[in-house]
C-alpha cells in the first residue's frame, strides 16, 4: 500500500513516523499546499499503524475531509492511498477558511461582550450610562486570498 499526505495549511509540516517495532523515526517535510508520498509498497498493517497514529492529531481521509463540517476543527492533513486531485486541496482550504472566519467572529463577539460587561460592572465607568455600544470594523485583510472578501463592520449593544 502507498500513503499520500496532503498539507492544506499555510505552513510546512514535518511528517514523522516509524514502523511497528522499529526504532528509527522517518521524516518528510510536506510543503504548504502540497502533497507527498510518504509510504510506498508497505503492508496494510504498517499503513494502518502510521495512519492511526496521525489520526489522533487530526489527520483525516479524503472521504472524511469531503464530509467535514464547517463548524468543526481545521483540517491539518489529509491522507489517501493514491495521489489526490487539486480540487481536494481547494475544498479543504475553503472549509478551513470558513472555520477560521467563524472562530474570529466568536472572538469578536466575546471581546465586545467583555468590554460591555466591564463598563456595566465598573461604577466609575457606568455612571450616567444607559447603554454601551462597541463597533468592530475590519481593516483591509493582509492575506492576498482574502482581499476580495467584503469588509466586516459590526455593532454590539448592551440592553437599555
Amino acid at each position: 500500500m502507498d500513503l499520500y499526505v496532503l498539507n492544506p495549511t499555510t505552513q510546512s509540516h514535518n511528517f514523522n513516523w516509524r514502523v511497528p517495532e522499529g526504532e528509527r523515526i522517518f521524516t518528510r517535510t510536506i510543503d504548504a499546499g502540497s502533497q507527498m508520498q510518504v509510504l510506498n509498497g508497505v503492508s496494510e498493517d504498517v499503513f494502518n499503524y502510521v495512519v492511526d497514529h496521525h489520526k489522533r492529531y487530526g489527520m483525516v481521509s479524503v472521504s472524511e475531509a469531503k464530509s467535514a463540517k464547517r463548524s468543526g476543527n481545521k483540517i491539518a492533513l489529509v491522507y489517501s492511498e493514491k495521489p489526490m486531485p487539486a480540487d481536494i486541496y481547494e475544498m479543504v482550504d475553503e472549509i478551513n477558511e470558513d472555520i477560521v472566519s467563524r472562530q474570529i467572529q466568536l472572538e469578536k463577539e466575546r471581546s465586545a461582550i467583555a468590554v460591555m460587561k466591564s463598563v456595566e460592572q465598573n461604577p466609575d465607568l457606568n455612571e450616567g450610562v444607559k447603554a454601551v455600544e462597541v463597533e468592530i470594523t475590519e481593516m483591509t485583510p493582509k492575506e492576498t486570498a482574502r482581499k476580495s472578501k467584503p469588509l466586516v463592520k459590526q455593532k454590539f449593544s448592551s440592553k437599555d
